[in-house]
């Protein structure tokens, strides 16, 4: 008899343990989040800060892949001759996917040429060519 007392007893102190941890977290994540709803330092501690700040450069600066479609066009021309045409040949070739050759909205880039640099124009956010937001872009090459 004594034995389930103890059992008991150690199952009551186990829960209050538990119970009571649960409400010292949930009082400490409480204090944690600011009430304007801005970055705190655990979110800052965590990488969101920086992850937002990633997310707000890639929707507003569609230039981020410049570099790297400068390096895929200027291996086309090492391995054929001349630049590509338009971007899709980039994608035929393997040599660039989706992620270069379309802008942050999902629309393909136009490429054209002027002297040597190549210009790369897209409708922009809104899908629609001839507004404010069309992405006009210019890739020395």
């Amino acid at each position: 008899m004594s034995r389930i007392i103890k059992l008991i007893a150690l199952i009551v102190l186990l829960w209050l343990a538990a119970y009571g941890y649960q409400t010292i977290r949930d009082k400490r994540i409480a204090e944690e989040k600011s009430p304007d709803h801005k970055m705190d330092a655990a979110d800052l501690m965590i990488g969101r800060g920086d992850i937002q700040k990633y997310l707000d450069i890639k929707e507003k600066v569609p230039e981020f892949n410049l570099p790297a479609l400068k390096t895929v066009m200027n291996q086309f021309y090492i391995d054929k001759g001349r630049y590509p045409q338009n971007l899709a040949e980039l994608q035929q070739d393997n040599l660039a996917g989706t992620d270069l050759t379309h802008d942050p909205f999902g629309q393909p880039y136009q490429l054209r040429y002027e002297g040597k640099n190549a210009i790369l124009t897209s409708p922009g956010k809104d899908k629609q060519a001839g507004t404010q937001d069309d992405i006009h872009l210019t890739l020395a090459l």
